[in-house]
């Protein structure tokens, strides 16, 4: 399944770039002036704000040519030149306005908004930092220097300007949703860090609570109809296996605005985990109503028969042919039609697409496995595909489950005390929030498990076989009353595929 969408909001914001146009219109006289040329610059401005820039230029240049030393048209200017893509011209009015006053931020930040178009990081990170030195409460400015650190990946610094900007106006919910996916993406659940930043959220929030979870819970409360935070925090529900919590939150993201196509994609892949098939595919196809040409969607609305699946897949790779995720899963369908090679050629190629994808690592470590059960070798190399796979994606749980397995095969038992207790803890985080368990029924005999784990593992396991069976829209078979014959009882296994 294609990984959670993290939405990023944007405000019509060309590269997350603030352009600041001055706290107030800012006239330098000579003389007099007249309230003409106040009116006209106010004009400007409005113009500028519903986009009409040939207009507000106009207007400017009128009152440029009237007195250059106005640093308040210089600011608008520059920052209707950057609208326009004019770079050159934005940085030449940034630069008037600088000589006319050497303390103007707004002007040192538009001027770095322009380097950073450039690539320059550099020197659009002096200039943002120019800027809220010389005006420490410059909101716009430390936005913009976060935006840059981020892509210079200084992700820490990004945290704290974000966190500066907030405390000067904390209802910045925008910012607050920012803030959430960079520090999700940075795994920062310390305590000491949350409590900090729970200060500057004014939030109370329970130790047990991510600071980015607080984000995303702040900007909903700031905002209500703030669909990317409802659609985010959907994601954080997610990852902590709270599925329903995620559909709820992902629903509401698509009815504030039903054209959000990540939201739908999130919500098709969070009822699809939650064995709703119907529903997902009914948001996966008013994804795809949105984005028709989606190599992802065609791939994740594979919920269906095995034809159906197939043929989804197949779509997914005509869109995209280096889709790592559904070369995976057309090759699980192969494998499962018994087309070994051609199975093994899809998982290679998922691999080649993509070196640390966990799951393919996985399948075709177990193919040979499952190819050959007593081959001791087999085992030994699966092991140590997973120990790799550990690096890769410390938190798959088949992956360890799997490992733990093969370990035990050929009589590994190093830190074998350690390994158990975190396998039955992998086992009881998944019983407990209804998932799959890692472990098969017929290999939880030899873990240290109790008796009540093990009659659960297998009814997991049984409800899993009849929704494959139910799939198939079969008739249940009638078994003849009458016995001809020897009773004939068989029995037959395979390892499970991860």
């Amino acid at each position: 399944m294609q990984g959670q969408q993290v939405s990023v909001n944007t405000q019509n914001q060309i590269n997350s770039a603030n352009l600041s146009l001055g706290s107030q219109v800012i006239l330098k006289m000579n003389d007099t002036i007249t309230m003409s040329s106040v009116g006209l610059l106010e004009l400007a401005h409005r113009e500028y704000q519903a986009g009409d820039y040939e207009n507000a230029e106009r207007h400017c240049m009128q009152l440029w040519r009237q007195d250059q030393t106005n640093t308040g048209v210089l600011l608008l200017l520059s920052s209707i030149h950057f609208q326009c893509r004019r770079l050159d011209k934005s940085a030449q009015f940034s630069t008037l306005a600088i000589k006319q006053n050497p303390l103007l931020a707004e002007a040192y930040s538009n001027l770095g908004n322009v380097y950073k178009e450039r690539g320059q990081l550099q020197e659009a990170l002096e200039n943002y930092r120019h800027a809220v030195r010389l005006k420490p409460d410059f909101i716009d400015g430390y936005i913009n220097l976060a935006a840059a650190l981020v892509a210079a990946g200084d992700m820490e610094q990004a945290v704290q300007a974000y966190i500066t900007a907030l405390q000067y106006n904390p209802d910045l919910y925008c910012v607050r949703s920012d803030l959430g996916n960079l520090l999700k993406a940075l795994g920062r659940l310390d305590e000491a860090k949350h409590n900090v930043l729970c200060v500057y959220l004014s939030l109370s929030v329970s130790s047990s609570v991510s600071t980015w979870l607080a984000c995303y819970l702040k900007a909903i409360e700031t905002r209500p109809d703030f669909a990317v935070a409802w659609s985010n925090l959907g994601c954080v529900f997610n990852a902590q296996g709270e599925i329903w919590l995620a559909i709820h939150h992902f629903e509401k993201a698509v009815g504030l605005d039903p054209n959000f196509l990540d939201a739908y994609i999130n919500l098709g892949n969070v009822l699809k985990e939650a064995r709703i098939f119907d529903r997902a595919v009914a948001a996966y196809l008013r994804a795809l109503n949105l984005s028709p040409n989606n190599a992802v969607v065609h791939g994740n609305l594979a919920c269906g028969q095995v034809s159906e699946a197939e043929e989804c897949y197949n779509t997914a790779l005509r869109l995209c042919p280096s889709h790592a995720d559904s070369l995976n899963n057309l090759a699980n369908i192969k494998r499962e039609q018994g087309y070994i090679e051609e199975a093994t050629r899809l998982y290679l190629k998922a691999l080649e697409v993509f070196p640390e994808f966990a799951a393919a690592h996985s399948n075709l470590a177990s193919e040979a496995i499952r190819i050959q059960p007593t081959f001791a070798d087999a085992y030994s190399n699966m092991g140590n595909t997973l120990k790799e796979m550990q690096d890769l994606k410390p938190d798959f749980p088949d992956a360890y489950c799997n490992l733990a397995h093969c370990l035990q095969i050929v009589c590994d038992w190093t830190d074998y005390d350690a390994r158990m207790k975190k396998l039955v803890s992998i086992v009881a985080d998944q019983l407990d929030k209804n998932r799959l368990p890692s472990v098969h029924p017929h290999h939880s005999m030899l873990y240290p498990l109790s008796h009540e784990f093990r009659k659960a593992i297998a009814a997991r396991h049984a409800n899993l076989c009849l929704e494959k069976i139910n799939v198939l829209h079969k008739f249940p078979y009638k078994f003849s009353v009458e016995l001809k014959g020897r009773l004939r009882i068989g029995y037959a296994t395979t390892p499970r595929p991860t």
